[in-house]
Formats: C-alpha cells, structure tokens, sequence
C-alpha cells in the first residue's frame, strides 16, 4: 500500500501504517485501515450508511448477484496470469475500488488466489468487511487517492461505482487494467416498475475519460440473470442497497410490499480498458 499524502510505501509498525515521512494510520481492532484524511473526505460521513451496507449484505448472501461475481472471476482471472507470467511469478495486486462491504473483494480474493486491496469512502461499509472477511486487506480511503504505490495495481475493478480516470491513470502503468461492471438496460427493471410510475432506461456507459487517458477497451462481457419469485423481504432491502431507496423512500418500500413476490433481472456489462 501507499500513503494516501504522498504516494510513498506504508510499512507495519507497532499496530499502525507509516511512511517513511512520518505519517502514521492506526490499524483498528476489527482490522482495517483509515486511510482516509479529513482534507480527502467529500462531506462528514461520506459514502453509504449502515443501512444500505446492510442490506447489501443480506442480498449478496441471498445468492442474486452471484452471476456477477462468477462472470466477474472468469474475466478478471487471465488478466492477474498475465502480469503473474510478466512479473517473474510475483503475485499481482487486484485494487478493488468502492468495495463496498466486500462481497466482491472476498469472492476475488479467494477465488483468484491473488493480493487484494478492498477500498471504499463509506466507515460503516469497512467496518463490516473487516469483520467478516480475513483474506482481503480493507482500508477507508478515496477512489480519487487510492493507497497503492504507483505501479503496484496490477488491475483496479470498479463495480457499480465511480471511476476516477485521470488519478487512476497517474498510478497505473501501460499493460496495466481497470474492470467495470455497470447496469444493464434491464437491470432491476421489475423492481424499478413497481416503485416508479415511468421506468427510463439507458444504455451502460462509455465513458469518454477513459480514452482521454490512456486507456483502450479490450472486451465487454454481458452477464444476465432472471430470478423467480423472489419475496418482499428481499426486494425491499435490494430497494434500501442501491440510489432507487434513497429516490423513493418509503413509497418505493411499500409498492414493493404491497406488489409481493416478483421476478428480480440482474442484468450488467462488464467492460475491460487496458492502460496503453
């Protein structure tokens, strides 16, 4: 890892993160890191509250985004072989960039055998990644100053989140990757029909920043997934998870409770850029 002021190596010592200018980051008891300084936090709290990192939780366990993380595994997989063979066996790093509560760090991590870095603003959603997932190293910090020394992050994967082009440009080096997972067209789209009386829909982007910094897509991979009948008690906390909850508030919670069971498509595009 890197120091968040000024990119330099962080070394363990006595229970806490330190660079070799001095600055330090306690390790806490559950685990992580705070890497995260006042002067790179957007608002007081940033990031998702407990309630949405919750409930995420529930879903994931629920096996709904399972498609994902599988068709996830089997694209990220060949491209940490690619940097094992070109970096004389050492292992890659995978940055995992708005880890959320690290259901996908984990699947990642163990699955891919690889080092991993899960990274997200949000307290509460770092807290509980820590404290129930070991394998992956889990710090507080911002997508826009990842804590990675440059180089070092053989592939960054942003997955229904926020990329940062340019500062991940300036870290990465050329043959280097970044994985994004976006939504589909359809995705969510019967849960969105009940708590919407329109449902707009829109294409997964193509972000321009991309290009402008250097980097090229290599592949893109669309992952879909109908599931039956799934109850109000897990739609509703889908509805918390995602900016769908915090749009409709407690309507939205209510349509779903009132529509009960529905079919829920998990349907998203996972895009490859290669750097140079």
């Amino acid at each position: 890892m890197g120091c968040p002021l000024d990119g330099t190596p962080l070394a363990l010592a006595a229970g806490s993160l330190i660079c070799s200018d001095g600055h330090s980051f306690d390790i806490a008891k559950q685990g992580y890191a705070n890497l995260l300084p006042v002067q790179f936090k957007p608002s007081r709290d940033p990031g998702d509250n407990k309630s949405m990192v919750d409930a995420r939780r529930a879903v994931f366990a629920a096996g709904l985004f399972d498609v994902v993380a599988s068709a996830l595994v089997s694209v990220v997989a060949p491209l940490l072989e690619q940097h094992t063979s070109q970096r004389a066996g050492r292992r890659p790093c995978l940055v995992d960039a708005g880890c959320g509560e690290g259901y996908y760090t984990q699947t990642l991590c163990t699955q891919l055998s690889t080092s991993t870095l899960g990274v997200d603003i949000s307290k509460p959603a770092i807290q509980l990644a820590a404290r129930h997932y070991r394998a992956p190293c889990f710090v507080i910090a911002n997508n826009k100053t990842l804590p990675v020394t440059y180089g070092s992050a053989s592939v960054i994967t942003s997955l229904f989140g926020f990329e940062t082009w340019e500062p991940w440009s300036a870290l990465q080096t050329p043959g280097q990757y970044v994985v994004c997972v976006d939504a589909g067209i359809d995705h969510l789209r019967e849960m969105r029909q009940v708590v919407y009386p329109t449902v707009v829909t829109h294409e997964p982007p193509l972000p321009p920043l991309a290009a402008q910094q250097g980097y090229r897509l290599t592949d893109t991979v669309p992952v879909k997934k109908t599931h039956r009948s799934v109850p109000p008690t897990l739609t509703d906390q889908l509805l918390t998870m995602t900016p769908h909850g915090v749009k409709t508030g407690r309507a939205g919670s209510q349509a779903l409770q009132d529509a009960g069971t529905i079919d829920i498509t998990v349907d998203a595009v996972i895009r490859v850029y290669r750097l140079g």
